[in-house]
């Protein structure tokens, strides 16, 4: 036998290969998984933020939910009784609005919220749009990105002489217009 052949039959370092191998596929294991890691924590400020920007805008509907469902949320048609820095004010003035058009026209004010300092909120804008049958959707979304996480608070009216009261609120995904709110 030659000398070639012999070092071919040799298994000795066999062994020695199969767990070079073995490291190889741990480390490229090991290198995907870091990576991945890596990855995910980079996100991780931008999912803070989204997460931040919707918690904004879910707030936001909820306290305008509950503003429209509350007991004394019955708007008068024939003037206003309430203060003037209160949302009922904002909706009866959108009413008579709505009542002097002869209910043909539809009524729509658009809103900003946002704050500065140390408690500073995470901004959002807003419409509110009462129909001709005074019916009203509230809309609310994100600022940046622009029209981010819009949802739609949207009461269903009944009106009973000169008094509009809310009732079937749902709160819906909603898309923003174009042209800014």
């Amino acid at each position: 036998m030659s000398l070639v052949q012999k070092k071919l039959a040799d298994r000795s370092g066999a062994s020695m290969v199969i767990a070079l191998l073995l490291f190889l596929v741990c480390s490229v294991v090991s290198a995907m998984i870091l990576v991945s890691i890596h990855q995910n924590s980079m996100r991780m400020p931008q999912m803070v933020e989204e997460q931040q920007q919707y918690q904004a805008v879910s707030s936001a509907l909820c306290v305008l939910k509950e503003k429209v469902t509350a007991d004394d949320m019955a708007l008068s048609l024939a003037g206003s009784t309430t203060d003037i820095n209160s949302f009922k004010y904002v909706l009866e003035q959108m009413a008579q609005e709505v009542k002097a058009s002869g209910s043909a026209q539809p009524y729509t004010l658009r809103f900003s919220v946002d704050g500065e300092g140390a408690q500073a909120l995470t901004p959002v804008r807003g419409e509110l749009h009462m129909a001709g049958n005074y019916d009203l959707t509230i809309k609310v979304c994100n600022t940046q990105p622009e029209g981010a996480n819009a949802l739609a608070l949207v009461c269903k009216a009944q009106v009973s002489g000169d008094t509009i009261t809310y009732s079937e609120v749902r709160v819906q995904g909603a898309v923003m217009g174009g042209d800014g709110a």
